[in-house]
Formats: C-alpha cells, sequence, structure tokens
C-alpha cells in the first residue's frame, strides 16, 4: 500500500502532462483543420520502447493514442517498439524523443 502512495505524485505528473499534450495538440489540429492551408506531413514511424511489462507497453500505447493527432498501430512482436501514425512528422527524432523522453519515463515511474 506504501509504494502505491509514494508513486502518487508520478501519477499526479502523468495525469497532467497528458492534459496538457492533449489541449496542445487539439488546439494544432484543430488548427490544420479551420485553416485553408496544409501544414501537416502525415506518417509512419517506428519508435523503440524499452518498457518490459505489457501493462507498461499497453498504458504507452493508450497514451500516444489519446493525443490528437497520433495513434498507435501496432506493437512489435518482440515489443521493443511501437509503430506510430503521426499527423505533424517534420522532425522524425523529435517525435521519438517526445514519445520516449516524457511518455515513456513516465509510465516507467508510474508502473515501475
Amino acid at each position: 500500500m506504501m509504494s502505491h502512495l509514494l508513486r502518487l505524485p508520478a501519477w499526479i505528473g502523468l495525469v497532467l502532462y497528458v492534459v496538457w499534450e492533449i489541449v496542445l495538440s487539439s488546439l494544432r489540429v484543430a488548427w490544420e483543420v479551420l485553416t485553408p492551408h496544409a501544414t501537416s506531413t502525415p506518417g509512419i514511424i517506428r519508435v523503440p520502447i524499452d518498457l518490459e511489462r505489457d501493462t507498461q507497453i499497453t498504458l504507452l500505447a493508450h497514451l500516444v493514442t489519446l493525443t490528437p493527432g497520433t495513434l498507435t498501430l501496432d506493437v512489435t512482436e518482440k515489443r521493443d517498439a511501437l509503430y506510430v501514425h503521426v499527423m505533424f512528422l517534420h522532425d522524425r527524432e523529435e517525435v521519438i524523443r517526445g514519445i520516449k523522453d516524457e511518455m515513456e519515463a513516465r509510465v516507467r515511474r508510474v508502473l515501475p
């Protein structure tokens, strides 16, 4: 029970981060839909992951999909990468870093 309470700040941080990302992404997608000039550069990328447990991978995949403009398509058989469709793929490495350094790191903190 105590270990769950110790992770409470990490859960709160994850929820706040996800809400912030949803708001920012929603605004970006809405702007894309409402303006006459298209700036989207959609693509599918392979995002390597270091998560080992199914619950960690599932949570990460769902968080990616919850964020407007991104959609988790698949998990590799080895469970070492996600395939993600991205609406704004201007910099592949930046997108991968955002998922790994922010989302994956936060998932690891709440589900060690």
